[in-house]
């Protein structure tokens, strides 16, 4: 009897580890720690539409305008000082780069953003599915997000595991608060239903609308301070090339004492901290993405 019941109790535990191994499993995502500044950085490379680009590349091309600087700066006054002070333009070179190009791109893709919710509204509204919306977008939709949505349908199922993991990977590309909100409606679209889902997104194509309206006509007052804070921070550049072209012997005495070189730092330290000063003074507050899962 003993042995009867040591039978079935093996033979329990054998379908117990059979079906505990056979089971399938629900992906279990290991968590990274995520460090701010980072993530920042990486959106802000999407944003300025620099997929390709990672933050290893802005490291790299950094020490080389480091080095292109500090080489320029000492062939050009012959002074350690000067060296020093190209290193460091040159190093911010490609920041600087990057801060135009951002400020260029993104308002065009949040204009583009808007479009496509507003033609994802009216192809859902027509009574056709999101496919056929996502569809359009990729192949007729705005130029500024057609590379986004066609990578977004090539990695739709079978491609990938599932309509989750390519609508993150989509919404990671743009790097755009609206756009995350979009997101989290198409992980809910079954449960909501195409009508409601269309309500929503007319109600944030025009909120986009109405946001960069507003941001157009802060811009356009911005503009003026940033025009003023380049003027005032290029001036003493071309005032001090000027004088070392038209009396070089008198510049290199006067900038080869440690007095002299002292004297310039602090001009170009002052220079760069007034300029950085207006700058941030005229900025624009930024929207957080407040539903990122990292």
């Amino acid at each position: 009897m003993s042995t009867l019941w040591l039978a079935l109790i093996l033979l329990g535990v054998g379908v117990w580890v059979a079906q505990d191994g056979l089971a399938p499993r629900p992906a279990i995502r290991e968590a990274r720690g995520s460090w701010a500044p980072v993530d920042r950085v990486k959106d802000w490379l999407a944003q300025a539409d620099l997929p390709g680009v990672t933050i290893w590349h802005v490291v790299v091309l950094c020490a080389a305008g480091c080095v292109a600087g500090g080489f320029a700066g000492y062939v050009t006054f012959g002074v350690p000082v000067t060296a020093a002070l190209g290193a460091v333009g040159g190093a911010l070179a490609v920041p600087v780069w990057l801060r135009t190009r951002h400020t260029r791109r993104r308002p065009a893709r949040q204009r583009a953003i808007a479009e496509a919710l507003e033609r994802m509204r009216d192809t859902l509204g027509s009574g056709l599915t999101l496919d056929h919306a996502f569809q359009g977008l990729a192949n007729n939709g705005p130029e500024a997000l057609q590379r986004p949505f066609r990578q977004f349908e090539a990695e739709l199922p079978p491609h990938t595991d599932s309509f989750e993991t390519a609508a993150v990977r989509l919404r990671d590309r743009l790097a755009d608060s609206t756009w995350d909100l979009v997101t989290a409606g198409l992980l809910l679209h079954d449960e909501v239903g195409s009508a409601r889902f269309g309500s929503c997104l007319d109600h944030l194509a025009r909120w986009q609308r109405s946001d960069l309206a507003l941001r157009d006509r802060l811009v356009a007052a911005r503009a003026r301070i940033v025009l003023t804070a380049k003027v005032m921070a290029v001036l003493p550049v071309i005032l001090l090339v000027l004088v070392r072209w038209w009396s070089p012997v008198a510049t290199s005495r006067t900038f080869e004492t440690p007095l002299g070189q002292a004297l310039l730092a602090l001009s170009v330290l002052a220079i760069v901290i007034g300029y950085a000063w207006m700058l941030w003074l005229a900025q624009l507050p930024d929207e957080e993405r407040v539903l990122v899962r990292r």
